[in-house]
Formats: structure tokens, sequence, C-alpha cells
């Protein structure tokens, strides 16, 4: 029996609407390779995905057009021609037909179409398209004959974000301003949740009042504000809180350069410590600038 299963069946027995948590060790494959993965790269995933999945509810409600409207839009938004507030309207427009539906499966990829078009905001919705399809996938094959399904789909999910991770160059649409004048900060978001969600994950394992906890701690509040300012969120920071923050960012930054150098160059390993490094050095500096008074380069919200 695979090693997630009992927790997907716990899940479906108490009626939870999402099937699978995004940090299921299920999707330590997928999630490294997100991590090492661009932004307009992961908007190519996210939307080729999504077009299967509205290919299908087409075809299941022939009169019902907003999932088809709403990947259309984001598609635009992509390419700088409509605005945000256009495309988040459409996306939202998505996931209420969900609640006008009775089949938890078709509710399921209603909900998979909206957060797939999410990633054209930030990749941070990366993982949403995933673990709403694998819940539909769950009531579509049952529970008890859903296993190689689920886990061959996940592979199919990594093997497409490296296809794209490769090849996004190749795309010939147009992409709007804010994807070339954002790109080093959109593209270093997702290694910053990535490593955020895996503190966050470990802390809880962890004795409380050791250092072990405290260091993830101080981490997990580091790469909050991080992620925040990367993502032109509100920040109520205080200069110390700042200050805290950088020098967790130094610490976590040691720590990486001291894991990269045990990997030869060009392996996996390295690349995905190298990307991390990169990612951490430009949160430090985004908060540096943030205590300084300077204006910070963010992702456009």
């Amino acid at each position: 029996m695979s090693e997630w299963l009992p927790d997907v069946r716990a899940k479906l027995k108490r009626s939870n609407k999402v099937l699978f948590s995004p940090d299921n060790p299920l999707f330590s494959e997928l999630t490294d390779a997100i991590s090492q993965t661009n932004h307009k790269a992961m908007v190519l995933w996210a939307l080729e995905l999504a077009t299967g999945t509205v290919n299908t509810l087409n075809e299941r409600y022939p009169s019902e057009s907003r999932p088809q409207i709403a990947l259309d839009t984001s598609r635009a938004w992509a390419a700088g021609q409509v605005k945000m507030r256009e495309a988040q309207r459409a996306i939202l427009h998505c996931h209420a037909v969900a609640k006008e539906i009775d089949s938890p499966e078709d509710i399921a990829l209603c909900h998979a179409v909206g957060q797939a078009c999410g990633v054209v905001h930030t990749s941070g919705h990366a993982m949403g398209f995933p673990v709403y399809e694998l819940t539909a996938l769950v009531h579509h094959y049952g529970v008890e004959n859903c296993d190689e399904a689920i886990e061959s789909r996940i592979a199919y999910y990594t093997e497409r974000v490296d296809y794209w991770r490769e090849h996004f160059s190749d795309h010939q649409g147009p992409w709007a301003t804010f994807f070339e004048k954002d790109n080093e900060v959109s593209a270093h978001l997702a290694p910053i949740q990535s490593l955020l969600s895996k503190s966050e994950k470990a802390v809880a394992k962890v004795q409380e009042e050791t250092w072990q906890h405290t260091m993830l701690t101080n981490n997990i509040k580091a790469l909050t504000l991080a992620a925040a300012l990367m993502t032109n969120e509100s920040v109520k920071a205080s200069p110390q809180q700042m200050h805290d923050a950088l020098n967790a960012f130094a610490d976590m930054i040691r720590r990486t350069e001291e894991s990269g150098s045990k990997f030869a160059e060009g392996t996996a390993q390295h690349t995905l410590q190298a990307n991390r490094l990169e990612a951490l050095r430009l949160a430090a500096s985004l908060i540096k600038k943030s205590l300084c008074g300077e204006p910070v380069t963010t992702i456009p919200g």
C-alpha cells in the first residue's frame, strides 16, 4: 500500500474538500523542481495543465463557460493584455462554479483551474493545481484504486516542469511587462516559499526551547517577511524585527554555502543549493532596502 494512501483515506472519511497537502512527501520531487523554475516557465506549465482540465469541464458542462473564460483571461493577463483585477474576477467566477455543481470530482477540477490561473500572479499558487486535480482523481477512480493514477500524474507534473524550465524561451507570445521588470524577484520567490514550507514542517517536529526550535522559528519569521516583501504584501515589521531577520538570513546563507560545497557542479543537488543561495541573498537585500527606507522591487499586485 502506498504510504500516502492512509492520509488520503482519512481525509476522505472526514469529507475534506482537498485530499492532499502540498507538504506531503509525495510531492518532494515536484516541489524541488518548482523551486528551481522561473515564473514564466511555471505560468506555461500551469496554463498547459489547466487547458486539459477546462476541456474536460467543457465536455461535461457545455453550457458553462466560466472555467474557459478564466483560462483565456489569465492567458491575456500573462500577455499584458488585461489587468490583474479583470483576471481575478474571472478566476473567482471559475471557483464559483464549484458551488453550483454536485460532483465532488468536478468541484475539485473547477478549483484546480482557478489555482492554475493564479500562477500568473505568483508561482506560490503552483501546488494548488496538483492538490485539487489529484483530489478529483481519487473521486474518479475511488480511493482503493487510485494509487497508480496518482503517482503517474505526479511524475507527469514533474516532467512538464522540467520541460518548461528548459523551453520557456520558445514561447512566441508576448509577456506582461511585470515579468520583465520583476523577473529577478519572481524567479527567486519559489525557493523562498519552498524553504518556508519545509521550515514550518520541521519546526513542528522539534521540541520547544531547544536551539533547533529557536533557529527554525527565527527562520520562519525571516522567510515570511521576505516573501511578503517579494509579493508586495503589507509588511508591519519593526526595525528590530528586520535586524533579527537579517541575522537569520546570514545564518541560512552560511549553511546553504556549506551545503552547496559538498556537491559537484552540474548535479541536481548543486543546482538546487545554488538557486536557494541566490534567493536567500536577494531576500536579504530586499529586507536591507526596506530597513533603509529604499523602494523595494516586487512582483506587482
